[in-house]
Formats: structure tokens, C-alpha cells, sequence
């Protein structure tokens, strides 16, 4: 690696080091503020509010990357140009194109890291930061719970009709399932509770099957019945927490299980990809960062390439965040959703680097 190489990746970290922590504390610092109102309505200690937030600092750190890694990077371009060391650089034939994969390169592996943290390591954290809330601040005991309520869905021949699921309690009640054939309902069953006891096995209570084929009729009622049935352990062991916590694998299994079942899984695949869109964020905002910071006329203002730099930045997340809604809206599907701003900026940052190295 060339010597000015070094020199620019060791700006580069050095700022990013010092813009991420500097977000963080003043971030952390107003978290604390805002929970200072635990002290009094929960009658919690001061330690156990800090420590609560101290708990969210490496998902604070996952949030905030791309915006100090972009602030990272105008910073170094600004440095850059005021030692004259830029234009040093593009006077000995380096190339702009060449100064933005250094640091792409760069930021892939933070980004690596960072995905492999929102799909590793943060939901382990955020689980045991939900269990101190509940613990140590509300004090209450903690339950591990989720829930669904009016879930329907068809399987082969029959629909289910659930009115709410705990997967917590590994309990389904107001349980309805139709049979269906030629287009009618020749058969239905229903049960107030079904509490699932491993091994495929279940337990109904009130359970009651009716004949509609010809004239309904009651076939048979039972108060406690124990009976086998795989369409509701599939359903029972999809993962129980709440979604942006979820792996890449456990939202994957709930994709297949919920497309699997004809329902509409796209409030998953929004989550899926947006676990991978937010890190690339930051490879985005360096592309078309780095040509728009870099200014080597005789009339170039920090204040103005640092302005420009800001509001093509804000143009971005606004427009990610537009497209975010549009796909819980189900107007945009949830992979245009998330890479939309991607491809649109890369575009645009290319076609700078492009227009900087002729106008060079």
C-alpha cells in the first residue's frame, strides 16, 4: 500500500473514531435525560437507568455508523484540501476514482461487521436489555412473550382461524378450522384453547366437531382432547420475539412458513432487507460523498462543500425514509423499498467521480 494511502485510511479512522464517539456520548447523554423520569414513576436507582442505557450503546453504534463514517469522510476530503495534499495527490496522476475505493474498500468490512452484528450479536444484547428494563426499572417479572391475534390462513384442504396466538404460553386460542371440498364446508371444528405439549402433541379444550355436509350436525364433543396436529407446531415454533430482533434465519423460516401458508409476508422481508441495506448505507453516502467534497479551485469554502455534502446527505435518508413507508404501504416491494436511495445515489455518485476526473 502507497505511503499516502496509509496517510488518508489513518485520517479517515482517526475521524471516524472521534466523530462516533461524539455522537454517542451526546445520543447516550439525552437518552439518560429522557429516562431520568423512571427515578420517580418506577422509584428506580440512578445506576440502574445508566446502565439500562449503557446497554444500547453497541446498538447506538450500529444506528450511527453510516452517519459518522459519511461526516468521517468530509472531514478527511476538507483536511485533505487545506494542507494542499489533494492536489498534490491529483497533480502526481492520482485518480479521484482510485481515493473512493480506498475507503470503499475500507467500510466493506466495517459494513461486513456490521451486518454480522444485527443479525449475531445485538439481539442477544437487546434481549437482555428488555430483561433489565423489566427487572430492574418496572420490576417486574420478565416474560419472554409475543403474540398474534385474528390469524387466519388456508392449509391443503382446510382454513384455520386462530383468535390469538401465545407463543410464550406454546397456547392457541378460539381455534376454528373449516374442511373444504368441491368449494364447500363440509366439515368444522372448533376448541377454546390448545396448549401444545412437545412432540408434535396437543391438548383441546371444549372441543367440538360439526358435520355441514348435508344438515349440520355436532359428530362429537370432547371437554380434553389430545391429539396430533403439524400445521399448528409449525406455526407454534416459528421464533418468538419481536421482529427487528430476529436473525436473518429465524426471519427467514417465518417468510417460508407464512408464504407457505398463502399470507403475506412482506413486513418480514422489509426487515430482512433493511438488516443489509442500513449497513451499505455508508459505502452509498461515500460514493457521492468524496466527489462532491472535493473542491480544488482558488474559490472553494469549507462552509459550502460542507453545506452541499449536508444536503445531499438529508436528500438521501429522505428519500430512504419515503421509500421505507411506500413499502409498509405495499406500494414498493420490500427489496425496491430499501435499495431504491442505494441504486439512485451510487448513480449519481459515479457520474460525479466520472465528471470530477475530466473536469481534472
Amino acid at each position: 500500500m502507497k505511503k499516502f494511502n496509509k496517510y488518508v485510511l489513518k485520517i479517515y479512522l482517526l475521524n471516524l473514531i472521534s466523530v462516533l464517539a461524539l455522537i454517542l456520548i451526546l445520543y447516550t447523554f439525552f437518552q439518560i435525560i429522557q429516562h431520568t423520569k423512571y427515578l420517580s414513576k418506577y422509584n428506580t436507582s440512578l445506576f440502574n437507568i445508566l446502565v439500562y442505557d449503557f446497554l444500547k450503546i453497541p446498538y447506538s453504534i450500529y444506528q450511527v455508523f453510516p452517519v459518522a463514517g459519511a461526516t468521517a469522510v468530509v472531514i478527511t476530503i476538507l483536511k485533505l484540501i487545506k494542507n494542499n495534499e489533494l492536489i498534490a495527490y491529483l497533480s502526481l496522476g492520482g485518480k479521484i476514482k482510485d481515493l473512493v475505493l480506498l475507503i470503499v474498500i475500507l467500510n466493506f468490512i466495517f459494513t461486513g461487521i456490521l451486518i454480522y452484528y444485527s443479525d449475531v450479536i445485538n439481539p442477544k444484547i437487546e434481549s437482555i436489555r428488555k430483561k433489565f428494563k423489566e427487572e430492574k426499572i418496572y420490576k417486574e417479572k420478565y416474560i419472554k412473550n409475543f403474540s398474534l391475534t385474528d390469524f387466519y390462513f388456508k392449509e391443503k384442504n382446510f382454513i384455520y382461524s386462530i383468535g390469538l396466538i401465545a407463543f410464550d404460553k406454546k397456547t392457541f386460542f378460539d381455534i376454528t378450522i373449516y374442511k373444504i371440498k368441491d368449494n364447500n364446508i363440509i366439515k368444522v371444528v372448533k376448541a377454546d384453547k390448545a396448549i401444545y405439549k412437545g412432540n408434535n402433541v396437543w391438548i383441546f379444550y371444549n372441543y367440538k366437531s360439526f358435520d355441514t355436509s348435508d344438515i349440520p350436525k355436532i359428530e362429537y364433543s370432547y371437554k380434553k382432547l389430545e391429539s396430533l396436529d403439524n400445521t399448528l407446531t409449525q406455526l407454534i415454533n416459528l421464533p418468538s420475539d419481536e421482529p427487528k430482533r430476529l436473525t436473518f434465519k429465524e426471519l427467514d423460516k417465518i417468510i417460508k412458513t407464512y408464504e407457505s401458508k398463502g399470507l403475506n409476508a412482506d413486513k418480514y422481508k422489509l426487515i430482512y432487507y433493511n438488516k443489509i441495506s442500513v449497513p451499505l448505507i455508508l459505502i452509498v453516502m461515500i460514493i457521492f460523498l468524496i466527489p462532491l467534497s472535493i473542491d480544488i479551485s482558488r474559490n472553494y469554502q469549507y462552509i459550502k462543500i460542507a453545506s452541499k455534502s449536508l444536503s445531499f446527505s438529508m436528500l438521501f435518508w429522505i428519500l430512504q425514509s419515503i421509500c421505507i413507508s411506500l413499502g409498509k404501504s405495499g406500494i414498493l416491494t420490500p427489496v425496491l423499498a430499501n435499495f431504491t436511495s442505494h441504486i439512485i445515489f451510487t448513480f449519481f455518485g459515479l457520474y460525479l467521480i466520472t465528471k470530477k476526473e475530466k473536469g481534472l
